[in-house]
């Protein structure tokens, strides 16, 4: 009952706010929507604490930070923190010109940094993550000729090069909002046609039970847009000894996961279904399982978001089969627009 229950919020939550977005312009507006959103850690995918298998292809401000508070798919409470950042964006406005191919090659690099610690009896483990991913999107705002087009003919339009003096400066800046938020209304869209590689190496340690082990992770995602309110994602990763929970306790497996996912939404807030393969192989035991989860992520405020998920665990013989629920809370910093409308 819970299942349906947690389905029914989260889709009552997502229909109000879908219907809820019309409103005055903001500053946002005028940069075009490019990165509303703050993804995901890919550090806390990749050390298996959260039920999402889906590491996110794109997005990323010059700095990021999360916090996991949750249960992992086993149904053990995880307390974590992880870092994300793009150095080729440290100390320059995102958006002061058009971007060219190297700058959109360079700051497509992302480094990770990811802890976390188990509270429960089965699991008290910490684990550590480091990784760099890459990502190149194809469909990126700036690259958009319609867009650049349109909003070059608004400005020439409400700032001409002999000004109107019968016009107010609030006239101006509210006509170049609007202009400017109608352009991307019409040529751009939060889906991203993107692809993503990436590379991490981690570390797992609990002292009682003598575990101090470390290996690597690599993973290729690729996203593609479906229209203007959503977007679908494949996934591969590959996990050597990724510390997991069996049901003879804590074990050390080579883990690989395909994963699907479907995203669709508003530039605030989005529903999420994403569906799981995963194998494990381990000293203890094999197992292969389906993982499906439903979930939502919504703008808290201004470059704060929110993911919240409920997953469900089938056919796996040596972990626990019940549904589990994770909560992570985003922060984005830098990227600031370029106008100061």
């Amino acid at each position: 009952m819970k299942t349906y229950i947690f389905i029914f919020f989260v889709f009552c939550f997502f229909s109000l706010k879908v219907f809820s977005q019309q409103g005055a312009p903001t500053k946002k507006d005028f940069a075009g929507h490019i990165n509303t959103d703050v993804p995901q850690s890919a550090g806390f995918a990749l050390l298996g604490v959260t039920p999402e298998k889906v590491i996110d292809p794109q997005g990323g401000k010059e700095f990021g930070a999360a916090l996991l508070q949750g249960l992992d798919q086993n149904g053990n409470f995880h307390s974590g923190f992880a870092l994300d950042t793009r150095p080729f964006l440290w100390g320059q406005g995102e958006y002061i010109e058009e971007r060219n191919l190297r700058s959109r090659i360079l700051s497509g690099f992302k480094f990770s940094f990811a802890s976390t610690e188990g509270v429960d009896d089965e699991d008290k483990a910490s684990r550590y993550g480091l990784g760099v991913n890459w990502s190149y999107q194809f469909n990126e705002p700036f690259m958009n000729k319609e867009y650049v087009r349109c909003g070059q003919a608004v400005t020439d339009k409400v700032v001409p090069p002999v000004p109107d003096a019968s016009r107010t400066e609030e006239q101006v800046k509210s006509e170049l909002s609007k202009g400017i938020k109608d352009c991307g209304m019409k040529y751009l869209s939060w889906p991203v046609n993107s692809i993503s590689a990436g590379v991490a190496a981690h570390k797992s340690k609990e002292d009682s039970v003598d575990i101090s082990d470390s290996g690597y992770g690599v993973w290729l995602t690729g996203s593609h847009s479906l229209g203007r309110k959503a977007e679908v994602t494949g996934h591969f990763r590959y996990v050597e000894n990724q510390l997991s929970v069996s049901k003879d306790g804590l074990a050390q497996a080579d883990v690989q996961i395909t994963a699907l996912r479907l995203r669709f939404g508003s530039d605030s807030v989005k529903g999420i279904f994403e569906s799981s393969w995963n194998v494990e192989e381990s000293d203890v035991a094999d197992d292969e399982y389906s993982l499906v989860s439903l979930g939502t992520e919504f703008k808290v405020q201004e470059n704060t978001w929110f993911r919240i998920a409920y997953a469900e665990m089938s056919g796996a013989s040596s972990k626990k089969d019940e549904g589990v629920f994770t909560g992570q809370l985003r922060f984005g910093f830098g990227s600031a627009p370029l106008s100061a409308f």
